[in-house]
């Protein structure tokens, strides 16, 4: 099973605070997210350090994994979940793929994946294809105001 992971843009502390506590109302409605993305779909870390790289190599910029790219904690225990700040470079990265390339980036990072846990490669579904859009234009609205990306986590 894969863990639980998004992506949110707005104040790293409260989006920190905010994933370490139980609240009433979901941390993607609170009004310090500017924007956020569902990357929760049945994925292990090693699966979104694989999109980090073939995004890299589509923007023809030096390979770096998301794990590498996580900056500084902001919430969490680190065992069973973890709220961590995205370095600017990889939200850059990420912000630059075109709509157009989001398909193709999709059936290459899949077929990494299906290697990585030796299955047979799947074609990308409509939830995949829409949380890589979301987590796109979440970094594009970061870079745009400025403002960090938060990736959570939790099991």
């Amino acid at each position: 099973m894969g863990m639980l992971m998004w992506f949110y843009v707005g104040d790293k502390q409260k989006i920190g605070e905010g994933f370490s506590t139980t609240n009433a109302i979901p941390l993607w409605k609170q009004p310090f997210v500017v924007a956020m993305a569902d990357f929760s779909l049945q994925l292990s870390a090693i699966d979104l350090d694989l999109l980090s790289e073939e995004a890299c190599r589509l923007a023809a910029v030096q390979p770096v994994t998301l794990t590498d790219s996580l900056t500084e904690n902001v919430g969490g225990n680190a065992q069973t979940q973890s709220a961590d700040v995205v370095s600017p470079q990889w939200v850059a990265t990420i912000a630059s793929i075109a709509d157009h390339q989001v398909e193709e980036l999709a059936k290459r990072w899949l077929a990494l994946v299906a290697e990585e846990h030796r299955e047979q490669p799947e074609e990308p579904t409509e939830d995949t294809l829409h949380a890589m859009r979301e987590l796109i234009h979440a970094c594009q609205i970061a870079r745009e105001k400025s403002l960090p990306l938060v990736h959570t986590w939790s099991l």
